[in-house]
């Protein structure tokens, strides 16, 4: 961050922030000053996550600049510093009790979430919050107690992280989802179907669902589909690389994988044990709610140049989501012009954009995309109406076309944008209307505060839907997890630039991964992190995530109170990755986990303490070929207890 006092009244401040107006206001409180009088800028992050949304550095830096007025003052912090200067992800223990019928039908649960929040309450409020709002997932169960706190901990604070307690919540529910499967002699897939939110139903917080969640069982038909080859496939080449005597199968083999059925591959449970790699699939269902202020506006404002193109000024930040991109492309659809003439202000400015509560919750797209198509319809009445003086008709019958505006009766009629963007003018000269600039804003409509007894309220803006899958494959030895197949399908409503979303949701799985296989703070007795660096805290690296094959499915249900259809979906692809994997493990070699990370040490010693695999397997029942077969590989052959 860099921060100058102009004069004693006036603060400026560059920063690294997703929400630039609310840095702005933690400032203004913090200094006594009108919000008017501090001026923030974010230019392009490079990077977020969620932990640039949170104040750190600002009023340290605009503290110890106000000592040299005049001056810039620039704080930069280490990576060490970092780890303990800023907010670190979240800590979360958890526990569940759930009542089954015998035909698998959810009937009550009760819960309860203890997050470390760090030194100071903080973001962590709003986590706490968000996560127990969605703690049984996207089931419906028609009795709850769910309890959520926050505990302050001698660490660093906790701020957003990528899914905002979703993932947490997830792990804990879909891993019983299969545990409660198995104990009932079903097949998991079988039993999520069974219980999942359907429209009309009420979920946990009591809003009605719509139908946003009408497609939520195709999500999962389209995962069992890709699990079945994908499993197919692994096991097909384990088998062959036991043929040839070696070890894990390389995932950078050109070999074409097959899309045969399971069971004509050493699928049977009894072929298994004697493999040192083992094949496992499994599958995680997944619900994510924006959880955001009941007034969280989003601003766009529309001005043009006298060629007719066309600048967007908007809040929201960019750092690598491609928001700009799909700004540009609303802005041109609705405004029925080339993207190419659009241009989105990359460099946010608190003095010269319009609000933007935060770019948090997945919720860009959405909501500021909402704003802009509002701004250019206001842009598109504004010429609608200079193109009726000109022509002494009423607006009604002036029609918009691509770049241009024409009479109804008479389409040969007609002035380009580039005529009546800055004001028209008549043959004599004089002048008619005045410069366009669209206005747009979009707030989502009737939020409330949870009620203070129950819980219940009108809590979540929309819902998103999906589900979750992966291949994997573990070697019994060593431990070694390779996620061979990520699939991700999701209802994300109208998908404005596929690549894009594409690109969005394979990059939270990768995030995804980090946080199921490698990624842990260690503190020593005195609570120092001790793997404060990049080299000891595990993120994946291209080299660890370029193998594996992605999967990415999109289901389209417009969402209705939205002007293009659009849903969130950035986040959504990291909140089932661990449970999916975590399933997977457990039908390739047994292992039940409940804690995260999965590491290939806690696999082989876990493994090691089990002695023969064999010994500790259930029998056999139903479908064992099946990715998510009621049999799989056993239940825990650790001794540790099922939290079930």
């Amino acid at each position: 961050a860099v921060a100058l006092w102009p004069d004693r009244d006036r603060l400026k401040v560059w920063t690294s922030a997703q929400s630039p107006f609310f840095v702005r206001r933690s400032l203004a409180d913090a200094f006594g000053l009108h919000q008017a009088n501090v001026q923030v800028i974010a230019p392009y992050l490079g990077g977020g996550f969620g932990g640039k949304s949170d104040v750190t550095i600002e009023p340290l830096t605009a503290w110890a600049a106000r000592r040299v007025p005049g001056r810039a003052v620039r704080l930069v912090l280490t990576r060490e510093e970092m780890f303990s200067g800023t907010v670190l992800g979240r800590g979360c223990w958890m526990t569940i009790r759930t009542g089954v019928r015998e035909d698998g039908t959810l009937t009550a649960e009760q819960i309860e979430l203890v997050f470390a929040a760090g030194a100071y309450g903080d973001y962590c409020i709003n986590i706490v919050e968000g996560a127990g709002h969605n703690a049984i997932g996207p089931y419906h169960v028609p009795h709850l107690e769910v309890d959520s706190y926050g505990v302050y901990t001698n660490t660093p604070p906790v701020g957003a992280y990528r899914g905002y307690g979703h993932p947490e919540v997830h792990w804990m529910v879909e891993r019983q989802m299969d545990l409660i499967a198995r104990e009932l002699g079903m097949d998991p897939v079988d039993l999520r179907r069974r219980n999942i939110l359907r429209p009309g139903m009420i979920n946990a917080f009591g809003q009605e669902m719509d139908e946003g969640c009408a497609r939520f069982g195709e999500c999962i038909d389209a995962v069992e589909k890709e699990l079945n080859s994908g499993l197919a496939a692994a096991r097909k080449r384990l088998a062959g690389k036991r043929s040839s005597g070696k070890g894990l199968p390389g995932k950078r083999s050109s070999e074409k994988r097959s899309s045969e059925d399971p069971s004509s591959e050493d699928s049977s449970p009894e072929a298994r044990p004697s493999a040192r790699v083992l094949a496992g699939a499994g599958l995680a269902a997944f619900m994510k709610s924006p959880v955001m202020s009941t007034n969280a506006a989003s601003g766009a404002i529309i001005k043009f140049a006298g060629d007719g193109s066309a600048n967007v000024l908007v809040g929201c930040t960019e750092m690598g989501q491609g928001s700009f991109t799909a700004m540009s492309q609303l802005a041109a659809e609705a405004l029925k012009m080339p993207p190419g003439k659009v241009r989105v202000r990359s460099v946010i400015d608190t003095d010269v954009c319009p609000y933007e509560w935060q770019t948090v919750a997945s919720s860009t797209t959405w909501k500021v995309g909402n704003a802009v198509a509002r701004a250019a319809r206001d842009a598109v009445r504004q010429m609608k109406e200079i193109a009726a003086r000109l022509w002494d008709v009423d607006p009604e019958q002036v029609e918009h076309g691509f770049e241009k505006l024409f009479l109804r009766d008479d389409p040969r009629t007609k002035v380009t944008f580039s005529q009546v963007v800055l004001g028209a003018t008549r043959p004599d000269g004089q002048a008619v209307g005045e410069p366009v600039t669209g206005r747009g804003w979009y707030l989502p409509q009737g939020l409330t505060y949870p009620d203070p007894q129950t819980g219940q309220g009108r809590l979540a803006a929309e819902f998103t839907f999906g589900c979750q899958g992966a291949v994997v494959a573990v070697d019994r030895d060593t431990g070694q997890i390779d996620v061979l197949k990520l699939i991700t399908a999701i209802d994300a409503g109208r998908v404005v630039n596929p690549e894009l979303a594409r690109g969005q949701v394979i990059g939270a799985m990768a995030t995804g991964l980090g946080a199921a296989l490698s990624e842990q703070l260690v503190y020593s007795p005195e609570g120092r992190i001790r793997n404060d660096s990049l080299t000891d805290y595990k993120v994946p690296t291209p080299e660890d995530v370029m193998d594996t094959e992605y999967v990415v499915i999109f289901l389209q249900t417009p969402l209705a109170d939205s002007d293009f259809g659009v849903r969130p979906l950035a986040e959504h692809g990291t909140v089932s990755v661990a449970p999916a994997i975590g399933n997977a493990i457990a039908r390739a070699c047994g292992l039940e986990l409940t804690g995260l990370p999965m590491t290939a040490e806690k696999i082989s010693q876990r493994l090691a303490a089990a002695g023969d695999l064999e010994a500790h397997r259930p029998p056999a029942g139903g479908d064992s070929s099946r990715p998510g077969g009621p049999s799989g590989a056993g239940g825990p052959v650790d001794g540790e207890e099922a939290p079930c």
